[in-house]
């Protein structure tokens, strides 16, 4: 302030070098600033040149200290600190964890069979309950890994690796009363054993990069994201995100949309769990109370999971760095099978959606929409697919209705897309057998020959 009133200019040069750090976060907090006050208008010189006085300066102060009360979370916000070097864990600015602890094992089988209960207990809704089953399973290996994402990422990044093959995102969508809220509340509580969760009217992508910087390892919940913001705020957050932040929060979204209105540049970047079953509001009255749940869960079997996690990810991490990013760990094999083990040490007998992933099998998860669609059209509408002489590529028609084919062109992954014209979307028959298991022509050859014998016996 003394330089301005002094009448001194000061010219930043580009191209400087930014140390780690301290610099590193205040640059983060001037970013947020910069969009908090974008819009107070700044004086120009004749030639262009934006001026910045004593006045423009309070004026921006005047500004930030009227801000709306409502951008500020009136709640104190918790922090976990996450350390992978250290094998610590803070919570508050207070040790939570060392690698080292021992942890009850009495606790962690409590811990165990009340999660396994409760995912199980989703075999009673009504629709394709072992599928949402499955889904959350997913999820749950997902979420108890992503504190760790932020580290890996540093080392993809920098060995110019795919940063989205860590994932600090998940969508969850589909039916209503599928459970979804109540579930992403339970197992954020099983982990730090607090919940932080906005509103759908409080999300917007400035405020949720600040929270997640202020939380650290403690999940983010968005609960009931509507059509207008999961399109106007997720694109910006997930698209751009290069964060190399050490420690910040993964990011869960749910919705009752389809997620097919959400690009595959953007799937791909996020863990997307589409839950395909949901019980009736009377029946919910009948059944034991998941929130009793969330209030006996405990968080043993989540730190028996960060003390064994510790060694694995810096393992991880070696091995991105020694290879040169030639080798690229599995973070979702590396969870699952942890989970597993831990599940199997304190339980008789295993459910079977207790099972391996990986990455590949969250791949596929976020083209299922995709799949059902398609299948339902082989069913439903044989004589709009057509394969090629040699087929390895299927054209689906829309019958003339070029916005459902758009919306259906959304949902294909971007590997087996071969592009769309007017209301025609080819599909790679070879690149959905070998990436997603998933063999179509099959289903087109079965229902040629129901075809055949419906049209004889008319």
């Amino acid at each position: 302030m003394r330089a301005i009133r002094a009448g001194l200019v000061h010219v930043e040069q580009g191209g400087m070098s930014i140390s780690e750090g301290m610099a590193i976060d205040a640059l983060r907090k001037a970013q947020r600033l910069r969009q908090e006050l974008e819009k107070i208008p700044l004086p120009m010189s004749s030639k262009g040149v934006t001026l910045v006085t004593p006045t423009i300066v309070s004026t921006f102060l005047q500004a930030r200290d009227n801000l709306p009360a409502v951008n500020c979370p009136k709640d104190e916000i918790p922090r976990a600190s996450l350390s992978v070097r250290t094998g610590e864990v803070f919570l508050n600015d207070q040790l939570w964890l060392s690698e080292k602890d021992t942890i009850s094992e009495h606790d962690v089988a409590r811990d165990v069979h009340l999660l396994v209960n409760y995912i199980s207990s989703f075999s009673a809704f009504y629709g394709n309950s072992q599928s949402a089953i499955a889904s959350y399973w997913a999820f749950l290996v997902w979420l108890y890994m992503a504190p760790f994402a932020p580290f890996l990422r540093q080392g993809a990044v920098s060995h110019h690796i795919d940063p989205w093959l860590y994932p600090p995102y998940a969508v969850l969508y589909g039916r209503s009363s599928g459970g979804k809220t109540l579930f992403t509340q339970i197992i954020a509580q099983s982990m730090f054993g607090v919940v932080k969760s906005i509103q759908s009217s409080m999300f917007t992508a400035q405020r949720v990069l600040g929270l997640r910087q202020q939380l650290g390892a403690i999940p983010l919940l968005i609960d009931d994201v509507t059509p207008d913001r999961m399109s106007k705020y997720v694109p910006d957050m997930v698209r751009t995100d290069r964060d190399m932040a050490e420690c910040y929060a993964p990011i869960v979204l749910t919705t009752n949309k389809d997620v097919t209105s959400i690009s595959a540049d953007l799937t791909k970047r996020m863990v997307t769990c589409h839950i395909d079953a949901s019980l009736p509001d009377s029946r919910a009255l009948q059944r034991e109370s998941p929130r009793r749940l969330q209030k006996e869960i405990g968080t043993a079997l989540y730190r028996r999971y960060l003390t064994l996690m510790f060694p694995r990810v810096r393992d991880m991490r070696i091995e991105i760095d020694q290879s040169d990013g030639k080798q690229i760990p599995d973070a979702f094999t590396v969870s699952s099978h942890l989970l597993l083990s831990l599940i199997e040490q304190h339980l008789p007998v295993k459910p079977d959606w207790v099972c391996p992933l990986s990455y590949r099998t969250y791949q596929a998860m976020r083209a299922v929409q995709f799949q059902r669609v398609l299948v339902e059209m082989i069913r439903s509408h044989p004589e709009n697919i057509a394969l090629s002489r040699d087929k390895r590529l299927m054209q689906v028609r829309f019958g003339g209705d070029i916005r459902q084919a758009m919306a259906f062109e959304k949902s294909v992954p971007e590997f087996v897309s071969k592009g769309r014209i007017a209301d025609a979307v080819k599909l790679d028959i070879q690149a959905m057998e070998k990436e997603l298991g998933f063999a179509p022509i099959h289903h087109t050859s079965l229902v040629e020959r129901l075809m055949k014998v419906w049209k004889k016996r008319k």
